[in-house]
């Protein structure tokens, strides 16, 4: 029986019918309409699991970040902020990151250990093992300009995001 048979079929009864024995047919009919509204329920959620998936993983990251429970606000609205956030702003953000990192292991293979205040002859040593690091074209680029741009980490992301997407599509 599908959808609409079930609703005309109880309709029809309470119509028609001033005391109702429940029978099979209207059992079947009830379960129709409760499989139509469980399935309507959670048909975004099932429609789109994997991002169903990436949000219960970031719930958890941000849970343990905070050492928070799932009620509470700070969660919730760092989720918001992020869904509500470009997705270009987004790739700019990890394209910053990436940049940064790259330039803190630069600085770290100069010799610079993250001190705030280095005495004036760590301070020559690490400028000049930056300086002959920089001598490499690829070094100075990367500590100038940075590695990656936000297009090309937006590029990325799309195709990787759209291979992941037809990959799990041809296997369903």
């Amino acid at each position: 029986m599908d959808l609409e048979k079930a609703i005309k079929r109880l309709v029809w009864r309470f119509e028609n019918f001033e005391v109702i024995r429940v029978n099979e047919n209207d059992l079947d009919a009830i379960d129709v309409i409760v499989d139509f509204a469980n399935n309507y329920k959670y048909r975004p959620f099932y429609s789109n699991i994997h991002f169903s998936k990436l949000y219960a993983y970031v719930i958890l990251d941000l849970l343990k970040k905070y050492k928070t429970s799932i009620d509470s606000p700070i969660v919730h609205g760092k989720i918001n902020k992020i869904l509500n956030t470009s997705f270009k702003i987004l790739a700019k953000d990890i394209a910053d990151y990436l940049n940064d990192f790259i330039r803190q292991n630069l600085l770290e293979k100069a010799g610079y250990k993250n001190k705030f205040h280095l005495n004036q002859e760590e301070r020559t040593q690490v400028l000049n093992n930056l300086s002959m690091l920089l001598k490499n074209k690829t070094n100075k680029e990367y500590l100038y300009n940075g590695a990656w741009t936000q297009n090309e980490i937006e590029e990325g992301l799309i195709n990787q995001i759209n291979s992941f997407l037809n990959e799990t599509q041809k296997n369903q």
